[in-house]
């Protein structure tokens, strides 16, 4: 048996959070591309697209954390987003996240998280045309 990270944590994607694609077909030409793709609006070098959660690297930010025997709830405001964590802010906005795990018998967690923030840079959104804090760029997830 290998054990390993899950998919969502090592495959990656062909978005990049620095650089945008001009067309759809400029887009798909980079499916599949996820370690080294490249785009014409914003920063034109080749580079690794984004995962959908970043393992590897932790965010910056401030975090509340509650518990009790039956209760476990987090909420955070951080500068990156679960794809793209960042130390310095670069996006046009913070993420925020929170998770709800309930602990009814011993061995038994039930929970819910989401996560929504912007990750594009804002030199890739004025290359686009876009104000500097667009925020249409955002990652958001749930689980």
């Amino acid at each position: 048996m290998l054990i390993g990270y899950p998919l969502a944590y090592q495959y990656l994607t062909p978005i990049r959070g620095d650089a945008l694609p001009a067309t759809a077909d400029e887009l798909i030409r980079m499916r599949g591309e996820g370690w080294l793709t490249n785009y014409s609006i914003g920063d034109t070098q080749r580079k690794a697209g984004l995962p959908l959660v970043d393992a590897f690297r932790w965010d910056t930010g401030v975090q509340a954390h509650l518990t009790n025997d039956s209760i476990d709830a987090a909420v955070s405001i951080t500068t990156g987003t679960l794809g793209r964590p960042r130390v310095r802010e670069d996006n046009a906005g913070k993420q925020i996240s929170g998770r709800v795990g309930l602990h009814p018998l011993p061995g038994l967690v039930a929970g819910v998280s989401a996560a929504r923030g912007p990750f594009g840079s804002r030199s890739a959104a004025l290359a686009a045309g876009l104000p500097a804090d667009d925020v249409s760029m955002r990652q958001a997830t749930w689980g």
